[in-house]
């Protein structure tokens, strides 16, 4: 009896190390990264930039984090990751990835649910790699569906839309990433939940005629008021309502009953109750009948909308290969006095969404009929732009000057044409400010006289005002503070 339990016991041991060997491979990291952006990462041999850079990991290398938190030896409140890359191990600042604008590292963390979605594009490519440079696996067709694995933590923008890499999986169970700004979720199940329904490409335009159905195929209309999921009792209102004649909404399902296509609404909203925002949707159907569909955005509002003068001929043609989604009643060039140049203000909104500005700068040739993109702004702040063009150098040459409003301040940037491109001569910003050696605040303010940019300052405990001149400085090729 004792040699049995004996041999039970060396049986439990065995298969317990057995398991715990299997479980140490197995989390033997803990998560995938890539390098993105554009100069790639410092790899440190221990956790302390005093430390000499063992290695410069490449833009599209990937890297297992084999540890996350660790301190730094000498800076408080500062962490770094382990990491390996091929058969180096060393250390990478989780500042890398944690920066909101321009992070070097997309970490990967694996969906805990994964869960389907479907191919909103015509064709996107699964690729080996988060990279638009990662080698291409396979296509996927519009209205395919994927399982979503893992999701990475850096966005950056692709045809005018911010959005993260994805990690998924095919049917037919290739494993590789691709960009989630073409992905949605599968539709909810409506009525009987046996309606076969599809990925729509395209934009709907409402009409005088156009009926929010609460059901495809079905007479009921919509209701214009809903439950709070929050509070059933109460009642929202169903945002599909607010849309009216001529609005442009962009559309994801259509389902075809009785030889008519049906296109489905979903409004996402949020609503505050004054401690934190809750988010809603709302939804309803139209009919192909009552309304009218748009494949092509750019097409529609160019030859509807536009003035089809000249300059906005050649920037239509420009964008038409380019950038679809763009809506020409939202198009407004600002021009250079007696120049060429001019800047296009573009915009992807429509009913639904509100989409910053964007800003190209271009030089317009009319006797060739050609246009040429020479470079753009940064995206408007929250609160708006203000673009002027201004001979600031006194070259017969006019700067463009950039004002970004944002919440208690605004940005201040001037750009010079040049042969390569635009070039920020000088970038300052307006709001509050902190003079630390005389311990006091004030508000700054920035002003063009004369063609002179005037930096102002006004102190609240000194009383007192002081006024910088920025001038240019050729050899520089910088505004410079002059007196």
């Amino acid at each position: 009896m004792k040699k049995i339990f004996f041999f039970l016991i060396l049986v439990s041991v065995f298969f317990s190390c057995k398991k715990g060997q299997s479980n140490s491979l197995s989390k033997s990291f803990l998560m995938t990264a890539y390098v993105v952006g554009s100069s790639g990462v410092s790899l440190y041999p221990e956790p302390s930039f005093s430390a000499k850079i063992a290695s410069i990991v490449p833009v599209n290398s990937e890297v297992k984090i084999l540890e996350k938190g660790i301190p730094d030896k000498i800076r408080k409140n500062f962490t770094w990751l382990k990491v390996k890359l091929n058969e180096l191990e060393g250390y990478i600042s989780s500042e890398e990835a944690e920066r909101y604008n321009d992070p070097s590292l997309s970490i990967f963390t694996d969906i805990d649910s994964p869960r389907k979605l479907l191919v909103r594009a015509t064709s996107l490519r699964l690729r080996k790699k988060p990279s638009l440079k990662g080698e291409i696996l396979t296509n996927l067709k519009n209205g395919e569906e994927v399982t979503l694995i893992a999701e990475g933590s850096a966005s950056e923008k692709i045809d005018d839309i911010y959005d993260n890499w994805v990690k998924v999986k095919t049917k037919d169970g290739k494993i590789g990433y691709c960009f989630s700004g073409f992905l949605i979720s599968p539709p909810e199940s409506f009525g009987s939940g046996n309606l076969k329904m599809e990925v729509a490409l395209g934009y709907i335009k409402i009409t005088n005629n156009t009926v929010f159905y609460s059901e495809p195929g079905k007479p009921e209309e919509a209701p214009k008021e809903i439950a709070d999921p929050d509070s059933p009792e109460h009642k929202v209102m169903n945002h599909i309502f607010q849309f009216k004649e001529e609005d442009i909404i962009p559309v994801q399902y259509k389902v075809s009953i009785d030889g008519t296509t049906y296109f489905s609404l979903i409004i996402t909203f949020y609503k505050n109750d004054g401690m934190e925002s809750q988010k809603f949707s709302s939804s309803g159907w139209v009919s192909e009948k009552e309304i009218v569909y748009l494949e092509n955005l750019l097409d529609h509002t160019y030859e509807n909308y536009s003035n089809q003068y000249e300059g906005e001929e050649l920037l239509y043609l420009y964008l038409k290969d380019r950038k679809k989604r763009i809506d020409f009643r939202n198009v407004n060039i600002n021009w250079m006095e007696e120049g060429s140049y001019g800047i296009a203000k573009l915009n992807y909104s429509t009913a639904i969404n509100n989409e910053p500005d964007i800003f190209i700068v271009f030089k317009f040739d009319f006797e060739k009929k050609e246009i040429k993109e020479i470079g753009g702004l940064p995206e408007n702040g929250h609160w708006g732009t203000a673009l002027e063009w201004v001979d600031l150098t006194e070259d017969n040459i006019q700067e463009i000057v950039y004002r970004l409003y944002g919440r208690g301040s605004t940005s201040f940037q001037v750009y010079k044409l040049s042969p390569t491109g635009l070039k920020e001569v000088l970038s300052l910003s307006e709001g509050e400010v902190y003079d630390q050696e005389s311990n006091d605040w004030g508000f700054s303010e920035i002003s063009i006289e004369n063609n002179k940019i005037l930096y102002t300052v006004k102190w609240q405990n000194r009383d007192k005002i002081t006024t910088q001149e920025y001038t240019y400085n050729p050899s520089t090729e910088k505004f410079q503070i002059s007196k």
